[in-house]
């Protein structure tokens, strides 16, 4: 692999990137450190980065390490502010009420608590939880750029305050700007934060996203979405994607067969219940050994797993692990005999692809995705790169378990073979290229 020297300091341009690293990563500081090799020298300015062991989506060390950041203002993660409003604490005693009266899985009563939570939320903390970030942010960005002459800036969100600082600048300094939604800002069908905040959002929304030379998401589906609502913008895509340097060990011999789940599941968005019925159906008809599987989740707890794991008598088989560092979820993908990925089926959003899948690619094991439909994104790279299987029911889903087990049973290990050719394609080097070729196009120094 190049180093980042195959182009001088002297001839790289220089991107000022406004983002917050606790929720911007990997992507952003995999990016950044590949943007030097094509000639783009970035500066970060993200909130203070501390304690972030532990901390879901918190940015790696080792690649933190390799990029030029500034850090400025309080360490935000809305994460933690949303658990201790007193909104959540009124809205998680709602829940428990709720749950008492409807104990089912996503019942309708909890659905509209949920709701009600998030539109008062959004309302109390218009136009970002973090917008308090701005003014210093605002303050070094000036110090910073008092100092050194930037050709471009570059910002990232969620969240969205990114975008008001970026604004901001770009419109004092005279610097074009390019604005990255890694999610969709006000038509973030996610975000139910009632009608009146939408309307208030989409209203920014055009205001600040309408001063940027061009808008960049993850994916076309999403493009196409954005570009409804900014009819005259340059827009474009590219994926979340794997780092490369990030090595790829030989799995080693467990007694267990592993299936692996990292990341969030989001609720009504992503449904783990096939491969949990499937594995208790296995169980029961005596095709699996209940002591020689594990189904283990990494991440943020899940009320719905942990009462699907009750239902279908998977205690002991099912265990939530919790969120881990960055560093050990890559571990814990690469000792997995199967990493298990959920598509996306929320009818609103079509094209969704977790971040987790991408890292999966890299991750030199077999992925089994389960429900979803066959055009969806997922499925198409998994037939591309050949990384895994599909399984659109239960019938399909117990085929596909059942065939890894016996396969583990047989040789101890479940074998990977995915097309490298294919799989590259998502790895952040092959995306930094591209994405620099964006910058360039848009100051107008095509190489």
């Amino acid at each position: 692999m190049e180093t980042n020297e195959a182009i001088p300091t002297s001839a790289r341009k220089k991107v000022f990137v406004v983002a917050n690293l606790y929720h911007a990563s990997p992507r952003i500081p995999a990016l950044c450190k590949f943007l030097p090799k094509h000639g783009w020298d970035p500066t970060v300015l993200t909130p203070r980065l501390k304690n972030i062991e532990g901390v879901f989506n918190a940015p790696s060390k080792e690649v933190l390490s390799q990029i030029n950041i500034v850090e400025v203002g309080e360490p935000v993660i809305y994460e933690e502010r949303k658990k201790d409003s007193r909104t959540a604490t009124m809205a998680q005693t709602a829940n428990r009420i709720a749950n008492k009266i409807d104990p089912s899985v996503g019942s309708p009563l909890s659905r509209r608590i949920e709701r009600l939570y998030w539109s008062t939320y959004s309302l109390a903390n218009f136009p970002d939880p973090d917008k308090g970030w701005k003014e210093p942010a605002l303050e070094k960005a000036r110090e910073l750029m008092g100092r050194v002459r930037y050709d471009l800036i570059l910002s990232s969100s969620s969240p969205v305050i990114t975008h008001i600082v970026a604004e901001e600048l770009s419109r004092e300094y005279g610097i074009p700007w390019v604005a990255e939604l890694r999610d969709l800002w006000s038509q973030n069908h996610n975000l139910p934060s009632g009608r009146t905040v939408r309307r208030m959002t989409t209203r920014l929304e055009r205001i600040v996203l309408g001063k940027a030379e061009a808008l960049v998401t993850v994916n076309p589906s999403m493009a196409e979405e954005l570009a409804t609502l900014h009819k005259d913008k340059r827009i474009f895509s590219f994926t979340n994607g794997y780092d490369p340097s990030i090595p790829v060990k030989g799995l080693e011999k467990s007694s267990k067969f592993i299936m692996t789940y990292t990341g969030q599941i989001y609720r009504g968005k992503q449904d783990p219940s096939l491969v949990l019925e499937a594995v208790s159906r296995l169980i029961d008809r005596g095709k699996v050994d209940r002591t020689e599987l594990e189904i283990r989740f990494f991440g943020p707890w899940s009320e719905d797993v942990d009462k699907l794991t009750k239902e279908m008598r998977l205690e002991g088989v099912v265990r939530q692990m919790g969120v881990v560092p960055r560093e050990e979820s890559y571990r814990r993908q690469r000792e997995s005999s199967v990493l298990l990925s959920f598509s996306w089926e929320d009818a609103e959003r079509f094209g969704v692809v977790t971040l987790k899948f991408y890292e999966y690619l890299g991750s030199g094991r077999p992925i089994l995705v389960t429900n979803g439909k066959p055009e969806d994104v997922v499925v198409k790279i998994i037939e591309s790169t050949r990384c895994g299987k599909v399984a659109f029911n239960l019938e399909e889903t117990e085929d596909a378990i059942l065939s890894y087990f016996n396969e583990f049973k047989k040789t101890g290990r479940v074998a990977c073979n995915c097309v490298a050719s294919e799989v590259a394609r998502y790895s952040y080097e092959n995306i930094a290229k591209d994405y620099a070729a964006l910058l360039d196009l848009v100051i107008g120094k095509v190489p």
